[in-house]
């Protein structure tokens, strides 16, 4: 009776296992093989032989092949002077196909039929001799699809509708072909678009109003936001032989009409002078204020000496600390000295005060808000003010309390305003 080892099973056994693995391993390239054949001068491609796979994990062994996970995942196959049928047949029987790149290629005549690669994600087709009409439904059903680039090729008649249909489309390239008629409103947010350089005609969808000049370019007879505004089409006629030659009736609802758009006209202007004498005059008070207490100050464009009003012509400072002697100053060297507005708001007006007899300016804020505090309570939390102490906080030197306003006074440091350093500077 005839018997084997087990090491002897395993060596008859094993080079029929590696058929099997290497057959279906070699499933898809046996596609792209027959790919390859179906294409003219592909010499580029030599390196795609049978008997090697085309991908191991994610490391390609064949040029143009991307791999995930041992599966075809793209063809990127540009500038590799290709030419001939692209067979979608083939590519529809790749099911993890997920980007086609024929760019820079010498591919002519009508475009395959990329509705058969449904779950492309990325069709890349620009720079060839692709001519004739795409259909409309052309990019039907094709969800996934983010990039279509069909640049500087040949193509012909309207734009396909179906892509205003795609819902990820992201990437449009559309320049340089013969495409005709109007742009289809596209819903989607696209990034990056280019229609220039076809034969577009009629307004820009409002959609796309956003993307520049440059986008729709070449266009003659594109008109719309960004480019020049739309005209009314047909001849032009005369409005003064229009009004010799209508009806009575017609002339007078001309006259009604011209009446109600010069009343319009007029009410516009009168309302647009009303509000500019109102900021100005809304300006010129935050800019000039008429006291800090009877002080006259002024903006940036000169300064003048500030003189003490009445009602603080006996009063004093608070400093809170004590043992700050280098800047002492009393209350009428401040308001005798010459002043500039830093900025107004709905509880305090800011001013940069300079005086003579003292080498750091200082910052006086003047409050009409806090009317109702009492003199204990203000003292109070001014002393709290005081106290605090952090990097970030210009901390309070003085104060001065009087029953309709309130003076606090702080140094002056050149490092711009909270609204420069969270927004920065646009003006």
């Amino acid at each position: 009776m005839l018997t084997y080892s087990k090491k002897s099973w395993v060596l008859v056994i094993f080079p029929f296992l590696s058929l099997a693995i290497v057959s279906l391993g070699d499933a898809d390239g046996e596609k792209l093989m027959k790919f390859r054949e179906s294409l003219t001068n592909h010499s580029s491609l030599s390196n795609w032989n049978a008997s090697t796979s085309p991908c191991e994990g994610n490391k390609a062994n064949w040029m143009g092949v991307i791999c995930v996970e041992g599966k075809i995942w793209g063809l990127q196959l540009g500038n590799m002077g290709l030419q001939g049928d692209v067979n979608d047949e083939i590519l529809e029987a790749l099911p993890t196909l997920r980007t086609l790149s024929l760019m820079n290629n010498n591919f002519e005549g009508a475009m395959f039929n990329v509705r058969r690669l449904s779950a492309l994600k990325a069709l890349y087709l620009s720079d060839n001799r692709f001519t004739g009409e795409i259909p409309d439904d052309a990019f039907k059903g094709m969800r996934s699809l983010k990039k279509v680039l069909l640049a500087n090729n040949g193509f012909t008649g309207k734009i396909p509708s179906s892509l205003t249909m795609l819902p990820n489309l992201l990437m449009l390239r559309l320049e340089g072909n013969q495409f005709a008629g109007r742009i289809p409103d596209f819903k989607q947010n696209l990034k990056v678009a280019s229609f220039a350089n076809n034969r577009l005609e009629g307004p820009i969808p409002a959609s796309l109003s956003h993307l520049g000049a440059t986008v729709f370019s070449g266009n003659k007879k594109l008109c719309g936001e960004p480019l020049q505004a739309c005209t009314l089409s047909g001849p032009m006629r005369s409005p003064k032989s229009h009004i010799f030659t209508s009806t009575p009736e017609e002339k007078s609802q001309l006259v009604l009409k011209l009446a109600v758009i010069l009343i319009s006209v007029l009410l516009l202007l009168l309302l647009l002078i009303i509000s500019t004498l109102v900021l100005k005059f809304l300006s010129r008070r935050n800019q000039n204020p008429q006291t800090l207490q009877g002080t006259n100050v002024v903006d940036s464009r000169g300064k003048k000496a500030l003189k003490a009003g009445k009602s603080v012509e006996h009063g004093k400072l608070t400093f809170l600390k004590e043992d700050d002697t280098s800047q002492r100053f009393g209350l009428q060297d401040l308001l005798r000295a010459s002043a500039e507005v830093l900025g107004s708001g709905s509880f305090a007006a800011s001013y940069k005060v300079v005086m003579v007899m003292y080498d750091d300016p200082v910052v006086v804020k003047r409050h009409k808000q806090m009317n109702n505090e009492g003199k204990e309570d203000f003292d109070e939390h001014m002393r709290r003010l005081g106290r605090l102490d952090h990097q970030n906080l210009l901390p309070l030197a003085a104060y001065h309390y009087m029953t309709d306003e309130k003076l606090l006074v702080s140094k002056y440091i050149e490092n711009g305003s909270l609204a420069t350093h969270l927004h920065g500077n646009f003006f």
